[in-house]
């Protein structure tokens, strides 16, 4: 299974992390020079005796693209504005790339939102993994909390993230 990682910063790189184990590659993609975490991502895959492709070279048709692209939480009026920015040419770019059996994943802020819009224009199947976020937090709304104590919030969604998919293949056997 190819995942293409858009947006590799805090949450998307550990996500392509938690990954590792059920990826065949992984793709991953940003504005910023990814040449460190390719190494160190493939460092982690090694060290866990995993033979988990990870490029930096995009491609047509990934199984799943998880979007992480964006600002991380903050007042929703201006997330959403700049999220919505930041998130226009990269599904410029995916219409070119995507086949209708590509999975997306949203988890740019506000996840809802965004994911209704990524839905609107892409024409594949688009989800968030807030379903799967919300039972590990015990059906409750902690986002704040943790962002709040840490400045953002990682192993939570991305363990969502790895869940959703987990289930996704479950269904499909």
């Amino acid at each position: 299974m190819n995942i293409e990682i858009i947006g590799v910063g805090k949450l998307g790189s550990t996500v392509a992390f938690v990954l590792l184990p059920i990826a065949d590659k992984i793709i991953l993609t940003d504005i910023k020079d990814l040449s460190g975490e390719l190494l160190d991502l493939k460092h982690a895959a090694k060290g866990l005796g995993l033979t988990t492709e990870i490029t930096l070279t995009k491609e047509k048709n990934p199984d799943y693209v998880i979007l992480c692209a964006g600002r991380p939480r903050m007042d929703e009026k201006d997330i959403l504005d700049d999220n919505y920015i930041t998130i226009v040419p990269i599904l410029e770019d995916l219409t070119n790339r995507i086949s209708p059996d590509t999975t997306v994943v949203v988890m740019t802020n506000p996840v809802e939102k965004m994911t209704k819009f990524v839905s609107e224009i892409l024409k594949c199947k688009v989800v968030n993994p807030e379903e799967e976020l919300m039972k590990i937090r015990d059906n409750k709304e902690l986002g704040w909390e943790i962002v709040k104590s840490k400045g953002y919030s990682n192993w939570g969604p991305s363990v969502s993230v790895l869940n959703l998919i987990e289930n996704q293949l479950e269904t499909r056997c």
